[in-house]
């Protein structure tokens, strides 16, 4: 993809956010919480993978998903 001349991706996919990375390209996660268990695993999952950025989906987030994403 970046030899098409992209520099970025914004995608739900884990695996991609691992290629972009790879390929240099910059990477943003996009998750959807709709529940703690579903923060946990989005959380996890980021550690992991280690995109650039992160976007937390849907745009209304209760105050504990905050607090969750600043003590991880």
């Amino acid at each position: 993809m970046a030899r098409l001349g992209l520099t970025g991706i914004v995608t739900t996919k884990s695996n991609l956010i691992k290629f972009g990375r790879a390929e240099g390209m910059i990477t943003v996660q996009r998750i959807f919480v709709v529940d703690s268990e579903s923060l946990k695993t989005a959380i996890k999952v980021a550690k992991q993978i280690r995109p650039h950025a992160i976007e937390v989906l849907p745009s209304t987030i209760p105050a504990y998903v905050i607090q969750e994403l600043q003590q991880s």
